[in-house]
């Protein structure tokens, strides 16, 4: 894996966008905020649960940081996929789960699911009045995820450059911001250097946190 991330950083492009994930729980959760939830994990720890759609997954690591970040104990439920996950949290077989904004949608219309907060770096333009995990009290706390373009290795650098331009160029555009907040997402254009940058900077954090977790992969 690691001659894999070495071959792609030599070509990578451009980063497309950063996705929102927020930690939800259900409607008629006592957690009325993430200080309630985290001061009764802290006075009762390994008694409350959280779901991932799979082992080693985005809300897998995300809860993991979380759990980090507060030094709490809260056992992890992984499903076969997002949607049973987030049926059960709604129906309260479990209390926690860290899901995309646009999965989780359709639930918190319904009436099922109400969120805590979101585990981006800054408020989200969809979501302005829900507070982020930094904001309360996890410093430099983000947890994202990011769709990008890579290029073959190899290929001539006057046309990553080229791809870069485009790219930018289509981010900034009204039409595309407006989808993107749609979907809980914000541009993030950015070219190759930078996302080389940014891969290797979320490689190595998401390491720590699997090694101190102990995550094995099915």
């Amino acid at each position: 894996m690691k001659n894999v991330f070495k071959t792609l950083l030599t070509a990578a492009a451009a980063t497309l966008a950063l996705g929102a994930q927020a930690a939800w729980v259900p409607a008629n959760s006592a957690f009325k905020n993430v200080g309630d939830l985290v001061k009764h994990a802290k006075a009762n720890p390994g008694k409350l649960s959280y779901a991932s759609a799979g082992n080693g997954g985005a809300a897998h690591l995300t809860a993991e940081l979380f759990k980090q970040g507060h030094g709490i104990s809260i056992v992890h439920i992984p499903y076969k996929g997002g949607a049973p996950a987030l049926t059960d949290l709604a129906g309260g077989t479990v209390d926690l789960m860290f899901s995309a904004v646009t999965a989780s949608g359709p639930l918190v219309k319904g009436g099922r699911l109400k969120v805590l907060a979101t585990a981006f770096d800054r408020r989200i333009e969809s979501m302005p009045d829900v507070p982020t995990l930094a904001e309360l009290g996890l410093k430099g706390f983000s947890a994202y995820e990011w769709n990008a373009v890579f290029a073959p290795a190899g290929t001539p650098a006057e046309v990553v450059k080229r791809m870069d331009a485009e790219m930018r160029e289509i981010l900034a555009s009204p039409a595309m911001r407006e989808r993107l907040a749609a979907l809980g997402a914000l541009p993030a254009a950015g070219g190759a250097k930078e996302l080389g940058d940014f891969v290797r900077a979320e490689t190595a954090k998401w390491a720590a946190v699997t090694k101190t977790a102990q995550i094995k992969i099915d």
